[in-house]
């Protein structure tokens, strides 16, 4: 039995969620759940570089607000493809930077963790993984040190600030070698339907469809995710998020530098000259729990999905476009209806897509192994709560293991895949790799009708049409910056 060391990181941006917070309430049906939707609309639409309030409404307790660092100004501003609340396009990724180092005896784990520390002082034994923010706020040498900071970064990494390529990039380092890779912004279409079902029997659903997977199709293994404590994910691109509430949170901290409950802003990692600019004091919440509940009841309200078409010619090329779809096993992945949840096209499990989508930032493994001591200068494994980790390697692969995205409201969620990589529907399934690799083998060898087919078929999966329209009026992120 193979073991291996692999990192996680010890943030709890990507992996980690602090104990679970009370049930947001269902959408809504009484005035004020109404009400409770209307102000989390205005809260996910508010440009929080000037947060515009109604008349007896004040952000957190005396917080900060957005920042310090951040990576846009506003919820929308990331969630707005085909309306309110979609996906997000390659300019809305967020970025991330990890220590890959994958020995088998880490005897130069000291010496790899100093030199990733000097490029990205957030980089320590404790936190091999951190995010890379684009923007800060503050005052002026506050912003110019960290601007400075990282154009080091993309010079080190002898890439554009533009990030023309999606795809991972790494450097060595010295000893250590990084990896700078992506996230893209998935759609929120029908996310209270998926919280819901994980709490309506949607678990079991889950468990059934991995145990029974390898059976009804060879090749394709599936795992339920999990949580870095242990419990069933459900969220994000690894399904390392266990809950909607969770997963609302953490991207208040991540992208805007919101402190809310559990999930503190990250502060400036690079010294500057005077370190008081503002009064040291206590961080404060710049969301209060009931306005973060109010944000939820918004997106909890956020509509499904529908298929579309226009005519009876138009159904009729989707519903044999739908059969190719299954015909060359996409559907053995991208199950069509999930429990009580129809129309879904995904079976929320995680699959192995191969090593071109392999990057640093990893699925929790299915099991842990026991936990080896090594403590040179302080450093060395760690427990779950931690960075260093050694599972059993047989059953899975996490660092190739990504959630099947559901395919509603997949028309109007470009770009493709977890970072952005595919720019078309049509590339998107030439990309798939690992498990997948059958069904885009087949796609490709298709006649081009059965190929027009199935992609009108996708094409239906549209937007809801009751999305409210993207109409951000907020301050572009570089203005802010600037």
């Amino acid at each position: 039995m193979r073991c291996r060391l692999v990192l996680i990181a010890g943030l709890a941006f990507w992996l980690a969620a602090p104990a679970a917070f009370a049930q947001v309430p269902l959408p809504p049906g009484r005035d004020s759940d109404r009400q409770a939707v209307a102000a989390g609309q205005r809260l996910f639409q508010m440009n929080f570089a000037r947060p515009q309030l109604h008349e007896g409404e004040e952000l957190g307790a005396g917080g900060n607000g957005l920042g310090p660092l951040f990576n846009e100004t506003s919820c929308v501003a990331c969630h707005n493809q085909g309306g309110v609340g979609g996906g997000g396009d390659r300019d809305s990724n967020s970025l991330l930077m990890g220590v890959v180092a994958r020995p088998k005896r880490p005897a130069n784990l000291p010496a790899v963790v100093r030199a990733a520390s000097e490029v990205h002082p957030a980089l320590g034994p404790n936190s091999i993984v951190v995010p890379v923010h684009r923007f800060a706020v503050g005052h002026p040498e506050e912003v110019a040190a960290y601007h400075e900071f990282l154009e080091g970064l993309w010079k080190a990494f002898e890439i554009d600030p533009a990030f023309e390529q999606v795809t991972p990039v790494r450097k060595r380092i010295g000893p250590a070698t990084l990896e700078l890779s992506q996230r893209n912004p998935a759609a929120l279409w029908g996310a209270g339907t998926v919280d819901r079902v994980r709490l309506e029997g949607g678990a079991e659903f889950r468990r059934r469809l991995a145990r029974e997977q390898p059976t009804r199709h060879p090749g394709i293994s599936g795992r339920v995710p999990r949580t870095l404590q242990g419990g069933e994910g459900w969220f994000g691109w690894r399904g390392q998020v266990g809950s909607l509430d969770q997963f609302v949170r953490n991207a208040c901290s991540l992208e805007l530098g919101l402190q809310v409950t559990g999930f503190p802003e990250d502060q400036l990692p690079v010294p500057v000259s005077n370190p008081d600019f503002r009064a040291r004091v206590e961080p404060r919440l710049d969301l209060t729990d009931e306005q973060v509940a109010r944000l939820m009841a918004f997106v909890h309200s956020l509509p499904r999905p529908e298929p579309t078409a226009s005519h009876d010619a138009d159904r009729t090329t989707i519903e044999r476009g739908e059969r190719v779809f299954s015909r060359i096993g996409c559907d053995h992945c991208h199950v069509k209806d999930f429990a009580w949840v129809k129309g879904l096209y995904s079976d929320m499990l995680l699959h192995d897509m191969g090593p071109q989508y392999s990057d640093v930032q990893i699925a929790v493994p299915e099991t842990f192994v026991d936990v080896v001591q090594f403590n040179p200068e302080g450093l060395g494994y760690y427990n779950m709560d931690m960075s260093f980790l050694t599972f059993n390697e047989v059953q899975s692969n996490p660092e190739q293991e990504w959630k099947t995205p559901a395919l509603w409201g997949v028309a109007d969620s470009a770009p493709y895949m977890h970072d952005g990589r595919a720019a078309t529907l049509d590339e998107a399934i030439r990309m798939h790799d690992g498990e997948a690799l059958r069904a885009a083998t087949a796609y490709r060898n298709l006649e081009q009708a059965d190929r027009d087919l199935l992609l009108a078929f996708l094409g239906s999966l549209k937007a809801p049409a009751s999305a409210i329209p993207s109409r951000s009026q907020n301050l572009t992120r570089q203005a802010v910056a600037e």
